[in-house]
């Protein structure tokens, strides 16, 4: 029975490591593709991304963009002790108790203390995206309005029709590119489907208060009795004080730098841009420079290739003891 025992453990335990080496290597597989798509594309804006958009045909047009950007919000949230606008604010309260109870075996008091969550809460507006320096593309619709405005005059001083026509046309040019700048988008918006907030969530702060009234609980049927000189019984507990509230807050700021690689989509209805995920491409939607990200992904691709590699070598050497005492038991 005991080496049916050890046989069936070295089979499981073979087992057991080839799974977690396929799981390694299904990470590492993904790390690979998340690299490649990061070297093959080039970092682009919102402008000039949107600018491509416009003269793509279809009401709905996509591009799939590697970005480099920053939080924003529509509608932000205000947090009430700071004043500080988030686009996302999640609160949690835990409530901190002392608890005495009876040891049956020492028949002595012992106490320990815990931490539940008492309550939660979490406020958001709409998450979205927005240009790092999104001056540079109002600076160039200023210095296109500035030419206009000088094509016009030079265009009024001429007299000849030869050069009133040349002047024009340059002249509808720039108006046509100007056109097309001011339709350009700075922002996005972030589809909820693409994301998981909780992955965003930032610690902001812990916050300790006592509570309102220090009250035992004491839950037991002889609780109306309050006899302090009497030597304690089993009956009188478990007893819980309430010893205060901790409260952590968590939230997604706003002018976070982001690197975002995904679909980038124009509502040519409403002109309006929204990044999400593209289920063909690899996605990343995190915090951090693209040099960042990009050290982060080659780091875990080799980590996952050596521990990949480490697991399947464990496994097969593990099933083979199994095999081995298999084989040994039947002869």
């Amino acid at each position: 029975r005991a080496k049916s025992l050890s046989m069936a453990s070295a089979l499981l335990g073979g087992a057991v490591c080839l799974g977690v080496g396929g799981i390694l290597h299904a990470i590492r597989l993904n790390s690979i593709e998340v690299v490649k798509a990061m070297k093959a594309e080039e970092t682009t804006t919102l402008a000039a991304a949107s600018e491509k958009l416009l003269k793509m045909p279809g009401d709905a047009p996509s591009l799939y963009v590697e970005l480099s950007a920053k939080t924003c919000c529509k509608n932000e949230i205000v947090r009430e002790d700071t004043r500080e606008k988030v686009a996302v604010l999640k609160r949690e309260v835990y409530k901190m108790e002392r608890v005495e109870e009876w040891d049956t075996k020492t028949r002595k008091v012992t106490t320990r203390k815990t931490k539940s969550l008492h309550s939660q809460d979490m406020r958001s507006g709409q998450l979205g995206i927005e240009d790092i320096d999104p001056t540079l593309h109002e600076t160039e619709v200023n210095r296109l309005e500035q030419l206009v405005e000088g094509k016009k005059t030079e265009l009024s001083s001429f007299g000849s029709m030869l050069s009133r026509n040349k002047y024009q046309k340059e002249l509808e040019d720039i108006q046509q590119e100007l056109h097309e700048k001011k339709q350009c988008r700075t922002v996005a918006d972030v589809r909820p489907d693409s994301i998981t907030i909780e992955d965003l969530l930032k610690d902001a702060g812990t916050t300790w208060a006592p509570p309102a009234t220090n009250v035992n609980v004491n839950i037991s049927w002889n609780s109306t009795q309050n006899n302090s000189s009497r030597a304690p019984r089993p009956s009188d507990y478990p007893k819980y004080t309430a010893e205060g509230y901790e409260t952590v807050t968590k939230v997604i700021p706003l002018g976070e730098e982001l690197y975002c690689l995904g679909e980038l989509r124009l509502n040519k209805k409403t002109n309006k841009l929204s990044f999400g995920r593209d289920p063909s491409k690899p996605f990343v939607f995190q915090y951090g420079s693209e040099d960042e990200i990009m050290r982060n992904a080659q780091f875990q691709q080799s980590f996952m290739k050596y521990g990949s590699y480490g697991c399947f070598a464990l496994g097969a050497g593990w099933i083979a003891v199994g095999a081995y005492q298999m084989a040994a038991e039947e002869n």
